[in-house]
């Protein structure tokens, strides 16, 4: 980086580098089992047990102008063992109910980006995870309607938040194991054969996402300045898909796809604006010849293909406090694709 003085002179300055060297090993065992009453074969018990052992080892080293400002390295081992329960119950060849329970590791580290080399001596520790769910899987209408629901809970502990605890170094941030995040929500799966050959779905989600409890490295209640990302309240799937006719040339197939999700944030930290990314629907259509003949080995099918047809303009990224900055989704394109299978 070069600026001039005001006798304009050149002078240079070399940002401040770090070089960092990892060595990371793991290690895990795993079972899971299902046990059948035989006096009671509709109820099914499974049970999973897993155990990790994890080994991370990093050396840093940061430099300025030929000057070495500091090397230091770290090592530690992090252990787990989560188990998984589920019971579930067919009511009919049909219907089946069930409830999971399920407990999540994830291991802990060392973040290169620390702002002080006691958090990177430090490093992070490891965030466990216990979550909650409970649905039913259904058939009906000789197996016309497909219908599927699922309500859920994960309640996090120890979670992992990379906070920026330099205001003045935006290149520095520190992962901390800051508090604990809960999530509730709902899945909607229903499928319908409303005439021959022509198949209607809707898939619906529900979250409720956030941090019940974020302590910084100085100690002060930050949870408001932070967000679950890529998590909208609400999102839809709505599809159409026909088998129009077989023909001497193939199986014709049309369809057609619409997706919906509400506004979400696209960074954790809130503290320079809301990072919000509006509601957006995107409209893909497909039209597929399958089943080509005339190959007397392999699989051959042709389609054309148009995506976001509308040409919706919808971002996946809003930083608004470096300049509003925006990374935007594709506009409207046209396609053909031609696959040969052997």
């Amino acid at each position: 980086m070069c600026i001039r003085d005001r006798d304009m002179t050149l002078n240079e300055f070399e940002l401040p580098r770090r070089v960092s060297t990892a060595n990371n090993d793991a290690t895990a065992l795993y079972g899971h089992f299902t046990w059948t009453p035989a006096a009671l074969e509709q109820l099914h018990l499974t049970l999973g047990v897993r155990y990790s052992e994890d080994e991370r080892e990093i050396e840093t080293a940061q430099y300025a102008s030929g000057f070495q400002f500091f090397s230091t390295k770290a090592d530690d081992t992090w252990d787990n063992t989560s188990a998984d329960f589920t019971v579930s119950y067919d009511i009919s060849d049909d219907v089946n109910v069930y409830g999971k329970y399920v407990e999540g590791y994830k291991t802990g580290g060392f973040n290169i980006r620390a702002s002080t080399i006691a958090f990177f001596e430090n490093g992070f520790d490891p965030e466990t995870l216990i979550s909650y769910e409970a649905g039913i899987k259904s058939q009906w209408l000789d197996n016309r309607l497909r219908a599927n629901l699922a309500v859920f809970r994960a309640e996090y502990d120890d979670i992992q938040i990379n906070a920026q605890s330099d205001i003045s170094d935006p290149s520095k941030s520190d992962v901390l194991n800051a508090g604990k995040a809960t999530i509730n929500g709902a899945e909607l799966e229903l499928s319908a054969m409303v005439a021959e050959g022509l198949v209607l779905s809707l898939q619906y989600g529900y979250l409720d996402a956030g941090y019940d409890k974020i302590i910084d490295g100085l100690g002060q209640n930050v949870t408001n300045n932070f967000a679950f990302i890529n998590a909208p309240e609400n999102s839809y799937t709505l599809d159409a898909t026909y088998d129009i006719a077989r023909t001497c040339i193939g199986q014709l197939i049309a369809n057609l796809n619409y997706t919906w999700q509400d506004d979400k944030y696209s960074s954790v930290s809130t503290n320079f604006g809301e990072y919000t990314i509006d509601d957006y629907g995107l409209l893909n259509a497909r039209l597929t010849l399958d089943e080509i003949p005339g190959l007397s080995k392999g699989y051959v099918k042709a389609a054309i293909w148009g995506k976001n047809i509308t040409d919706e303009e919808y971002s996946f990224i809003n930083a608004p406090g470096f300049g509003t900055y925006r990374a935007w989704g594709e506009p409207r394109s046209y396609g053909l694709d031609l696959t040969y299978q052997f």
